[in-house]
């Protein structure tokens, strides 16, 4: 019970942030953790269903389109014209093809930013602008059929979309490894300030302590950008800087009669 209360008077109470520093410190790191999972499943959940659709809108392509071939000693063999678009929908920016020809230049399709090749020695793909290109001997490493045709292609892409669950989950866990690093950040930065504040025998954890109450704000900031598919300039830099301004003043109400003492 006590996370739905510290997610919402971490928002707007500084007074609640008296409570805070004399929790247990592993308090503040399970509440840091637990909400950016949960904010990380929002995030990264729609992104696992799209690429799960997506899958499966390949493998219906590559079972209705794809001609038959085979790939023996390394070399690609199309049983049919070459080369062959099995899927073209440029205003998504998505292209497949197959050629054994070696005539195809990948250079010539820049436009796309999802591109699948199976060309006559290569697996060429382009993933969200990310080129990647695997030889048919890299690839024949990790299976165990000798011959792959396109039977083994078709099986092999009706269990790839599985691998999307592993990819949801690391994401989730290097979000909630980064803002962990935020935090720390935060509280560096925010000890830092209270130093100058005279606050005495302010120890990292407790500014780490209080830091992750601090980054309750930028956190669901953050997580509504994403969410909607923004990003910004310097964002990291506004997530830093809104979790220290938080953290400077929960330490104002933590320690009062520094602030007072200044004053006299």
């Amino acid at each position: 019970m006590y996370l739905l209360k510290s997610f919402i008077k971490s928002l707007y109470d500084f007074n609640y942030y008296k409570e805070i520093y004399t929790m247990k410190k592993w308090k503040g790191f399970l509440y840091l953790t637990i909400l950016s999972f949960l904010l990380g499943l929002i995030i990264y959940l729609p992104v696992g269903f799209s690429n799960a659709q997506s899958y499966d809108q390949v493998y219906e392509v590559f079972e209705s389109n794809c001609p038959d071939f085979v790939i023996e000693d390394n070399q690609l063999i199309v049983d049919g014209t070459s080369p062959y678009t099995i899927y073209d929908e440029a205003d998504k920016g998505f292209l497949i093809m197959i050629d054994d020809s070696g005539v195809v230049n990948e250079a010539n399709y820049r436009d796309y930013s999802s591109l699948i090749l199976i060309e006559k020695d290569q697996l060429y793909l382009r993933i969200d602008t990310i080129d990647l290109a695997y030889s048919y001997q890299d690839i024949t490493e990790f299976i165990p059929e000798t011959t792959i045709d396109k039977s083994v292609l078709i099986t092999y892409l009706s269990i790839l979309k599985y691998t999307n669950i592993f990819t949801v989950a690391l994401l989730i866990f290097f979000f909630i490894f980064l803002i962990q690093i935020g935090a720390l950040i935060i509280g560096l930065f925010g000890n830092s300030i209270a130093r100058f504040r005279k606050i005495p025998k302010l120890k990292l954890r407790d500014g780490y302590m209080v830091a992750c109450f601090a980054s309750t704000l930028p956190l669901l900031m953050i997580t509504i950008i994403l969410s909607l598919g923004m990003n910004f300039e310097y964002l990291q830099l506004i997530y830093v800087l809104i979790g220290v301004l938080y953290h400077y003043n929960g330490m104002k109400h933590i320690f009062p009669k520094v602030e007072t003492e200044d004053k006299l």
